[in-house]
């Protein structure tokens, strides 16, 4: 072939984004979507046809090339066509207020859930009752329930600070004070803001008051309240005589000295549904590995026994909690030591099983930062293990990190700040006063100061930036140690001061 009738070399491929951008731009329209404040919009029937039901209709019903979008003006016609064409809306939280009810209007699901989403996640003290209006008006009951979440949540900040609240209706009170799963640090602070409600409107609302009496539980208040506050305020009220009669009952029952978890069942003492528990799940008892399961509820100051137990014995291992899951790592079962992890979901009450550990580690290590599980060090009974691995629940697989400079099992792991932090622990042959901090993004391990006293089996804690050791066996004694108090436990801040620079 001659050089000079070569074929001219082929321009690159266009991409999706710039084939929606030449249509955005008018490329081959075949219709005009006009809005009342005169601007105009080249569209392209097909496309908005097959993604909204009420464009379709509207594009049959006027075969002319003009059409009119009634009641929505230009900046709020450009935002749905740009989801239209590139399935995005760069819209605040604010636009998305005016946005949804037009993207009900005319049937855009996906529209829909993203504003849904958006208005979600920028939930405030300030703005729940607002979008919970929006969310019943146009029936989106996803977002009211997300909404009823965040009051439920929050509720002492939205009772205190949210002005609307005192414009709730009384079935709206009454469903979140007759919650179980109400957040509030006490009992009292239901009652409070049931007499802030009743007292922006008393005469309108005094025959509300025996209904919603009802939720309030009683027998949780403390005794000096509960006699000098609660039972005064309802003995100047008529309309509260049963709700008295009630709190009479609580007073004799506190008198008496009763539990009142003895009567956890009545509707005057049923405990609320705390928003956060502390699991204690398997561990070594009665000489064995054992499943039971407990959790602490610390409103109620209380332990309970939890039926949720795993299939599997399990003692050494690590718990974790991640994004509202409690996974369990290695372990031992009193013949072997355990690769495999659980999960348990609280919500679901569920175990489930999860992607194995490269290796199996007893007295392991770990933490959760930035949406993943380390795993770090451990006894796979053979040996101590340096070694450490990063589990990602996005694709439940793990991967392996760089070695620690020591090996040890049973030490103390923390994360803060986007950095790993383990200190002490055991050898094997020794219990160690090493720290040393992980760079995930580098998978660096740095030696830092190590502590004043080695330890194995204590525990780290991050607090406001800083790492803590607590407790922990020095080879001779448990903290708290012999040298100090009795009453003051073994607790110590982990230097940021590296190895190096220590000796310098």
């Amino acid at each position: 072939m001659d050089p000079e009738e070569a074929p001219a070399e082929a321009a690159d491929p266009p991409t999706v984004w710039s084939v929606y951008t030449r249509l955005r731009a008018g490329c081959f329209s075949d219709a005009i979507l006009l809005t009342p404040d005169g601007r105009s919009f080249p569209v392209h029937r097909a496309l908005l046809a097959a993604l909204s039901p009420v464009l379709r209709r509207m594009l049959a019903e006027a075969p002319e090339r003009n059409v009119l979008l009634p009641g929505i003006d230009a900046p709020t016609a450009a935002k749905v066509l740009d989801f239209l064409y590139t399935g995005k809306c760069d819209s605040s939280h604010e636009e998305a207020f005016e946005l949804l009810p037009v993207a009900i209007r005319f049937g855009v699901e996906g529209f829909v859930d993203l504003l849904a989403d958006r208005l979600a996640k920028g939930l405030d003290v300030s703005n729940c009752f607002r979008v919970m209006g929006i969310a019943r008006e146009h029936g989106c009951k996803k977002l009211e329930e997300e909404t009823r979440k965040f009051v439920l949540n929050h509720f002492q900040g939205v009772a205190w600070d949210n002005p609307d609240f005192e414009r709730l209706s009384a079935s709206d009170l009454e469903s979140f004070l007759g919650d179980d799963r109400l957040n509030v640090r006490s009992e009292e602070t239901a009652f409070h803001a049931l007499l802030a409600w009743f007292h922006a409107d008393p005469a309108s609302r005094r025959a509300s008051l025996p209904r919603l009496l009802e939720t309030v539980r009683f027998r949780l208040l403390s005794y000096p309240y509960l006699k000098e506050i609660v039972m005064e305020w309802l003995k100047r009220i008529p309309e509260c005589r049963a709700a008295l009669r009630a709190s009479s009952v609580c007073l004799a029952a506190m008198e008496s000295g009763e539990d009142a978890r003895q009567d956890a069942t009545s509707p005057l003492a049923r405990p609320r549904i705390p928003r956060e528990v502390v699991f204690a799940i398997g561990g070594w008892s009665a000489g064995a590995p054992t499943i039971a399961f407990e959790c602490y509820d610390p409103r109620a100051d209380a332990w309970f026994v939890c039926s949720y137990t795993d299939n599997c014995p399990r003692a050494y291992h690590a718990l974790v909690e991640l994004d509202g899951l409690v996974y369990a790592l290695g372990g031992f079962d009193g013949y072997e030591q355990f690769s495999t992890m659980r999960c348990f979901d609280p919500v679901e009450t569920k175990w489930s099983e999860r992607a194995c550990m490269y290796q199996c580690r007893c007295y392991v290590s770990a933490c959760a930062s930035d949406g993943k599980i380390y795993a770090i060090g451990g006894f796979d009974g053979r040996v101590r293990l340096n070694s450490a691995e990063r589990y990602d629940p996005a694709t439940n697989q793990w991967e392996r990190l760089p070695p620690m400079h020591h090996r040890r099992s049973d030490a103390g792991a923390t994360s803060t700040a986007g950095k790993i932090y383990v200190a002490g622990g055991f050898t094997g042959g020794e219990i160690l006063r090493s720290v040393e901090r992980l760079h995930p993004e580098t998978g660096e391990w740095t030696l830092l100061r190590p502590m004043s006293l080695a330890r194995s089996g204590l525990r780290l804690s991050a607090y406001r930036g800083a790492v803590y050791a607590l407790g922990g066996f020095d080879g001779i004694v448990r903290s708290p140690r012999a040298s100090l108090p009795p009453s003051k436990l073994c607790v110590e801040l982990v230097s940021e001061q590296t190895a190096s620079e220590c000796k310098t």
